[in-house]
């Protein structure tokens, strides 16, 4: 009998057969230790025997309930959340996946603004649906839906403007261009990360956000931030816009927010944009995702999760910085534990990424070209950190 044809495509043939910590085992029991996060989503780690058991207890009790009834679970989990964001971002809407979640925020900022255009960075990644592809991704991921996507305006991010100077002025010319657009005045929303992860870590500094917080004040345009990634200690805060000072006016959330022990996700917003906001997601906060995730940002916080990112990538992109001279590497860019290593023309990314894998370390690629990420679990160890950035530095060096 022929196998089933299954997408999307592996990008490599490791069977990965169970995992614990920050470790995953393939079919032959070789331990890798995983810099990846399953794309940044276990913030806790694996096989967290605290989840596991709150997860047991629920099935006990309720598993799947109506989405038109209150449960103790969802409103439990409600006001954690609540909790976590500053006082005016007091309305919380249901969703199940980060792509969800910011079609939800696209709607919500349409009607709330009764406007339709959007603007994000090229290079950002906000999701896989025909609306989210529209928002930043690689030409070569919205090609194939272009007739159908919403109104977008994609601008190049400021650190990959081809002008002279520092991040700094190459910020100031971009908020120029973003002003320029927004006197329109048909913009519903810009939607930005703190830094666009997917691409390799690309950074803003602190006065770009707080100056495009203000533009978006002053022309009516809903600022959206997308923390499915960044969010729940990914970048040593809580939320990556707790970096610049600012308060967005709508919030999106998942990965960390389940830890992938669970599909969740959320859009959290002002109680005048959301009011009225009405649609329906079938499997959003079942009373078991809201048990697990409960349970998990408890975690996150008992165990100063967040510090840990802050404190380890500080230390990660010091020793990265230290050892790996400019002809290895063309830059080494991130906050917390999100980190991205662009590597010189002259080391080539798919066989670093091959080479860690065959000496147990897992890596992920960045799009942008010859660039991988540092992801892994927050509850990951210095010295296994320093373990997995031996290998790295190594093979880097050794493949020059």
């Amino acid at each position: 009998m022929e196998k089933p044809i299954l997408y999307p495509k592996y990008s490599n043939n490791i069977k990965i057969v169970r995992a614990d910590g920050f470790y995953l085992y393939d079919e032959n029991n070789k331990k890798y230790i995983d810099l990846t996060a399953s794309a940044g989503v276990v913030n806790v780690g694996y096989n967290n025997a605290e989840i596991k058991e709150e997860m047991k207890k629920q099935m006990e009790r309720l598993i799947f309930s109506p989405q038109t009834c209150r449960t103790n679970e969802a409103e439990d989990l409600a006001e954690r959340i609540y909790g976590l964001f500053p006082k005016e971002l007091n309305t919380i809407l249901k969703a199940a996946t980060g792509s969800e979640s910011v079609e939800i925020a696209m709607k919500m900022a349409k009607l709330n603004t009764k406007r339709d255009r959007f603007m994000s960075f090229d290079h950002s990644y906000h999701g896989h649906t025909i609306a989210t592809l529209s928002l930043g991704n690689e030409d070569f991921l919205r090609k194939e839906f272009k007739t159908n996507f919403p109104k977008v305006k994609i601008i190049t991010p400021p650190y990959l403007l081809k002008i002279k100077g520092d991040l700094g002025d190459k910020c100031k010319e971009t908020l120029k261009i973003i002003e320029k657009n927004f006197k329109r005045q048909d913009y519903a929303a810009f939607i930005t990360e703190g830094m666009l992860t997917s691409a390799g870590c690309l950074m803003f500094n602190i006065d770009f956000f707080q100056s495009l917080s203000k533009l978006c004040k002053k022309y009516g345009v809903l600022l959206i931030f997308d923390e499915v990634l960044t969010g729940f200690g990914r970048t040593g805060k809580m939320f990556s816009f707790e970096h610049f000072d600012i308060v967005p006016d709508i919030v999106c959330i998942s990965k960390g927010l389940g830890s992938g022990y669970v599909s969740i996700a959320s859009v959290i917003t002002k109680e005048h944009i959301g009011k009225g906001f009405d649609y329906f997601s079938t499997y959003a906060w079942t009373p078991l995702a809201c048990s697990a995730s409960n349970k998990n940002i408890e975690i996150i916080l008992r165990n100063n999760l967040v510090n840990n990112s802050r404190d380890l990538g500080e230390h990660a992109i010091k020793r990265l910085k230290s050892e790996l001279a400019e002809k290895y590497v063309a830059d080494i860019r991130g906050i917390g534990l999100e980190i991205g290593i662009e590597l010189s023309p002259l080391c080539n990314v798919d066989d670093v990424v091959k080479l860690c894998a065959d000496d147990g370390v897992f890596l992920s690629k960045a799009d942008l070209p010859n660039t991988f990420l540092i992801h892994p679990p927050l509850n990951i160890n210095k010295a296994v950190l320093d373990e997995s950035l031996n290998v790295l530095i190594k093979i880097i060096i050794k493949n020059n």
